[in-house]
């Protein structure tokens, strides 16, 4: 019988769904670190991407992070007017706290 083990078989036992708006807290300031970092729709890797931010643009109010247990990566929720939601995801490895 074959034991099933690794993070994809890890990822179907936790919650793929992101945060709320309502469950956001909020207070953050973070600014860009890399030359260009993406807004995304949604915090997935391959969710269309909405906007771009460069390096030391300040960016929140959230400090909310979010890992996607499908791809593995932290995201971070900032207020845009380019996501339908007004909530856009930055990749947190591009983000510093302001």
């Amino acid at each position: 019988m074959a034991v099933l083990a690794g993070p994809r078989v890890a990822a179907l036992f936790r919650d793929v769904t992101p945060p709320s708006a309502e469950t956001l807290t909020t207070g953050c300031q973070w600014k860009i670190i890399r030359k260009i970092a993406g807004v995304y729709e949604e915090p997935r890797k391959d969710a269309p991407r909405i906007k771009t931010k460069e390096k030391d643009n300040k960016v929140g109010p959230y400090c909310t992070k979010w890992t996607n247990p499908e791809d593995g990566k932290t995201y971070i929720p900032v207020t845009t007017d380019s996501a339908i939601d007004r909530i856009g995801w930055i990749d947190a490895s591009t983000l510093t706290p302001a």
